[in-house]
């Protein structure tokens, strides 16, 4: 096995290893194995630590995204890089999109502030890396755009 190659598994696992977490956290509050309080008080200790290792992932993943050079000599796109940018964009799409259908059902989500909540949550989850993901991708002559 190559580095490379050790790398893609181990970054693969970390991505699921989060989000597992996280929907495993979800799913036991949802069969009443936590109280709201008890998953506030969760996710603020957890987002934090997670964070930090996902944000060395996907800062590794940017830094590293050209993989080889085509016979016209257009860069490819690394594996690993179109993987884990397009799981953590889905993902994001999916947790907030979850919460909101939740909230209109009242099934765990049983007011607005709950919903808003779990939006910030959610957020604060995926948000940061999908802004360097968008920032890294939808950049003019290898700049960032600039509001």
């Amino acid at each position: 096995m190559t580095e490379s190659q050790y790398r893609y598994r181990v970054a693969i696992v970390i991505l699921f290893a989060n989000i597992f977490v996280f929907l495993l956290i979800i799913i036991l509050y949802a069969f009443g194995g936590f109280t709201p309080d008890d998953l506030a008080e969760l996710f603020k200790f957890l987002l934090p630590i997670k964070s930090t290792y996902m944000t060395l992932l996907i800062k590794y993943i940017i830094a590293n995204k050209n993989e080889t050079t085509d016979t016209i000599g257009t860069l490819r796109i690394s594996k690993l890089y179109t993987l884990v940018t397009s799981i953590i964009i889905i993902c994001n799409i999916i947790f907030i999109s979850i919460a909101i259908v939740l909230a209109a059902f009242n099934i765990l989500i049983d007011n607005i502030d709950s919903l808003k909540t779990s939006i910030a949550v959610i957020e604060t989850m995926f948000g940061a890396y999908v802004g360097i993901i968008l920032s890294d991708l939808f950049k003019i002559d290898g700049k960032n755009l600039q509001t």
